[in-house]
């Protein structure tokens, strides 16, 4: 739904908080994310209500490799506009909604073998489009690449 339409279900005496979705389509664009914002902060918050801002979420492609499109690995791109935009949403007013992997700084994988997807688009099509695999995969706890240590030297401690 449309910011609009989204005011319509969300008031202080009725549904508290609802996931508005529209800061995690908006493109790599200062135009799209000045004008999501506007219409979120006039038309949900207008209500008394509180936005809930989200980046990522179990269906998308991770922020950090959807913002780093269509330029080459290992640009540096993808992170560092992830990282933008992560500052951009804590500091609106609202409520923040972090996805699992998200503070990690974490990319799509996409190198998963086919016996490990459980993606229902992939076991009905057998198609890799649009499968929802490479963002659920289980947060790395140990290793020694960046940034499974958390911070640098953790490993040392």
């Amino acid at each position: 739904p449309t910011a609009r339409e989204h005011a319509r279900y969300v008031r202080p005496d009725e549904l508290h908080q609802a996931f508005f979705f529209d800061l995690l389509s908006a493109p790599w664009d200062a135009d799209a994310f000045r004008k999501v914002i506007t219409e979120a902060m006039q038309d949900i918050a207008g209500t008394g209500s509180t936005v809930t801002w989200v980046l990522n979420n179990h269906d998308q492609v991770r922020t950090v490799t959807r913002y780093g499109e269509p330029t080459p690995e290992g640009s540096g791109l993808g992170p560092a506009r992830a990282r933008a935009a992560a500052l951009l949403m804590l500091a609106l007013p609202g409520a923040a909604y972090i996805y699992q992997g998200e503070e990690l700084g974490l990319p799509e994988v996409v190198d998963l073998p086919d016996d490990v997807l459980t993606d229902p688009i992939f076991r009905r099509t057998g198609s890799r489009a649009r499968i929802r695999d490479g963002c659920r995969v289980p947060l790395p706890w140990s290793g020694q690449a960046s940034p499974f240590g958390f911070t640098p030297g953790a490993e040392s401690a």
